[in-house]
């Protein structure tokens, strides 16, 4: 696959994020915190809060879940579609299964379920 110049702007502003993965609060409640972002320091810096407006409990920790089951699952999401795609658009054999695995890897980990 080429890789476009607008692509390349794409990866450059990618590195400009906090590194994954992100993970919930210990506590359960509704925040998101990098991993391994700052290991010298010895704490995770918090990244998000979903909380307060009229949105319940539940609903600001089904917010907080899917914020990190989004970012944790977007670059396994993204190589699969990317991969599926060219080979369909350059389709002269069939289909091979590792895209397909890698698709349903990733759907899984997006779900927050394991194969």
């Amino acid at each position: 696959m080429t890789v476009e110049p607008q692509e390349q702007n794409s990866a450059a502003q990618v590195q400009a994020h906090t590194p994954l993965p992100w993970r919930l609060a210990k506590d359960g409640g509704p925040s998101i915190y990098a991993t391994r972002a700052h290991p010298k320091a010895g704490f995770d810096p918090l990244l998000a809060s979903v909380e307060g407006g009229p949105l319940t409990n539940d609903q600001q920790q089904a917010n907080a879940d899917l914020i990190v089951q989004a970012v944790n699952s977007h670059y396994e999401l993204l190589e699969a579609l990317e991969g599926l795609l060219e080979e369909c658009v350059n389709r002269t054999h069939d289909l091979s299964t590792e895209w397909w695995d890698k698709a349903r890897a990733a759907i899984a980990k997006a779900k927050g379920e394991t194969l």
